[in-house]
Formats: structure tokens, C-alpha cells, sequence
């Protein structure tokens, strides 16, 4: 009977569906290493066949260092699945010997700015993509969103997370889910190209390290620019107003000059 291996512990896999996750519903519940409530299953066929599946588009399974798509991937004796901070291994034939589970920990990771000559290193968990003042990786278009998307640590690997309304692409194609990303991708937002690598940038391009001020542009202030607009279009304007429409303010002004004189000609 095939079984899954986690930190020195085993779970029997039965026939049909065995669900992993951090909620109540997983049959193997693991918190504290970042999975969702409900990450992935795995499924064993009458056939014997293993096959492991993500719950949703959402969750990020990887075997073997290649995401799993929706529809799965068949498992084999000694396949090491990484899913949220945490690694497991997939054992077949008990009786073979087998290696750990443990995956060969990554050199630095980097987003790099051809056009502009910079690199961002990925060395947190998360690196924002956006407009935003305080994004990591800060790009000052107008049809980039504030909080556009996101590449998170995950899985051992880094993945993109699109967020912005007018889209994210990666190598020209649309991205709808997470998108584990591999050496030499292309992510396109708005204008801007990034590409995605594990090789040290090379001379005569410079490292941002962390979230830089933005300067004063259009694209940052367009909020702004309305609100002011809206203001000023609701303030009264004496050009085209009706005439009556000061006559009262100004009869009242005249009546209090005339008060006044009076009363400097009695003093």
C-alpha cells in the first residue's frame, strides 16, 4: 500500500481520495506550514494508480520542482511534493530504500529590469508589483494597477499572483491562476517587461534592494487630480450665474455701509 512521508511521519493511502490540508475537513491536517484548508488530495485507483491532485486553481502543488496542474499528475515511487512551506514524499514500495524528502535548498532569485538596468532580489516571502509607492517592484505607468501582482515564496519555488485589472502575461500568454515561474520567464505588466531568473544580474545593472519613494508622476496623482476637479466644478460661478442670485448678499452689504456712515456722522 503507497503511503505519503512528512518529517518522519507516514499516512497510508487508501483507496480513494486522501485530502491534505491545514481546515478540519483534510484527512491529514497539517497547520503551521502554510497550506490551505482544503491544498490538495491524493487519489488511488482501483488500477492502483496514484494521482495527485490541487483542491483549486488557487493552490500551488509542485512535484518534483513542476507545479501540478488542475487536472493532476500521476505519482511514482520517490516523487517529492512540495506544497506552502513544506515537503512530503511519495512512497510506493516500502521495501525499495529511499532518500529524504528534503529539496536542495535554491541560490537567489531576481526580477530584472532590462529596459531600466535594474534587479530586484527576491528575498522575501512576498514582492509586491505595482504603482504603489511602497511596491517593491515599483513601475510608474498609468494603466498599472497600485497592488498589481505579486511573487511569493512558496513551495520551495517563486510564483506569481496577478492582480491587476488591465492583466498580467507571462511569455505572452494571460495569467488567471498562480503561476509557478521558471528560469528566463517574461512577465509583461503594462509596458514594462520583467524577466524572471536565478542567475546573478550581470555588471552595469543595479540592485534595488526593498521599496524605493516614488517621485510625483501623472498615474500617482490621477485621484487626486479628479477630486480636485470635482471640488472646484461644485464651487458657485459668478460667470453665467443668474442675476438675482447676489442681489441679496449685495443689498445687505449696501444697508450695513449705510449704517455705518450714519452712525460716524452722529459721533
Amino acid at each position: 500500500m503507497p503511503f505519503l512521508e512528512h518529517e518522519g511521519n507516514t499516512r497510508e493511502l487508501t483507496a480513494g481520495d486522501t485530502l491534505v490540508g491545514s481546515g478540519s475537513q483534510a484527512d491529514w491536517r497539517l497547520q503551521n506550514v502554510d497550506l490551505a484548508a482544503r491544498h490538495f488530495s491524493v487519489v488511488v485507483g482501483s488500477d492502483g494508480r496514484v494521482l495527485l491532485k490541487p483542491y483549486s486553481a488557487q493552490n500551488v502543488v509542485v512535484v518534483n520542482g513542476r507545479q501540478v496542474p488542475l487536472a493532476g499528475v500521476s505519482l511514482a515511487d520517490g516523487d517529492v511534493i512540495a506544497a506552502g512551506l513544506t515537503r512530503f514524499a511519495f512512497v510506493a514500495d516500502p521495501s525499495r530504500p529511499r532518500g529524504s524528502a528534503a529539496i536542495a535548498a535554491r541560490g537567489g532569485a531576481w526580477l530584472i529590469n532590462d529596459g531600466e538596468r535594474a534587479a530586484y532580489p527576491l528575498k522575501k516571502k512576498t514582492i509586491s508589483i505595482g504603482r504603489d509607492a511602497a511596491s517593491n517592484v515599483p513601475i510608474r505607468e498609468p494603466s498599472v494597477s497600485r497592488f498589481h501582482a505579486d511573487v511569493r515564496s512558496e513551495a520551495g519555488e517563486h510564483v506569481l499572483y496577478a492582480m491587476g485589472s488591465a492583466g498580467t502575461r507571462i511569455n505572452g500568454h494571460g495569467v488567471s491562476a498562480p503561476q509557478l515561474l521558471e528560469e528566463g520567464d517574461q512577465i509583461e505588466i503594462g509596458s514594462t517587461i520583467l524577466r524572471f531568473t536565478r542567475q546573478a544580474p550581470a555588471a552595469g545593472i543595479t540592485i534595488v534592494e526593498g521599496a524605493e519613494e516614488a517621485p510625483e508622476d501623472r498615474s500617482s496623482r490621477r485621484a487626486t487630480v479628479v477630486a480636485a476637479q470635482a471640488v472646484t466644478t461644485d464651487m458657485p460661478s459668478y460667470r453665467g450665474a443668474a442675476p438675482g442670485r447676489f442681489l441679496i448678499p449685495i443689498g445687505l452689504g449696501i444697508a450695513a455701509l449705510i449704517a455705518v456712515a450714519m452712525w460716524l456722522l452722529r459721533s
